[in-house]
């Protein structure tokens, strides 16, 4: 068996990790494209991965917590919503995270590679998190808010 082995009297049956299906060799398992059906749920964007999709948003939109729908970002809040657009943009990368991790836990044995890919991520997320945070920041105020706390160093 390729990911699930239950032995049974006299035998063995095969199975498949959330996200797969058990080929008709009956011991193979073929990757579901999620988003091959109503675009995984996603409200714009969806990737298939091996065992499971993530949903992305257009320019102007965030993630919801559940994952799926897309909400538009008021750019013209207070503070030009910079406050809010981090929070957001938070939440959006909390929930790529747990996805790509739910992704690892589904895998009877997550190999190194699976796991140093899944930080991978992670970390373009962060970096592309910080991007977004240096071009909407441009209120002296946090610029000097996120220099006195060290977290980055902006120039303007």
């Amino acid at each position: 068996c390729v990911q699930i082995c239950t032995n049974t009297e006299g035998g063995f049956t095969c199975g498949c990790n959330s996200g797969y299906l058990l080929d008709t060799d009956g011991i193979t398992c073929n990757d579901i494209d999620e988003c091959s059906n109503l675009n995984g749920g996603c409200s714009h964007t969806c990737t298939n991965n091996d065992g499971s999709f993530i949903c992305e948003c257009n320019t102007g939109y965030l993630l919801d917590s559940d994952g799926l729908t897309c909400n538009d970002m008021d750019e013209c809040s207070d503070g030009n919503g910079v406050m809010e657009l981090l929070v957001m943009i938070l939440m959006s990368v909390v929930m790529k995270m747990v996805v790509a991790l739910k992704h690892v836990q589904t895998l009877q044995e997550p190999s190194l590679v699976h796991v140093i890919m899944v930080i991978y991520r992670m970390e373009l997320i962060v970096m592309m998190l910080m991007n977004v945070v240096m071009e909407t920041v441009v209120a002296p105020k946090y610029v000097q808010i996120l220099q006195e706390a060290s977290i980055v160093d902006v120039k303007l």
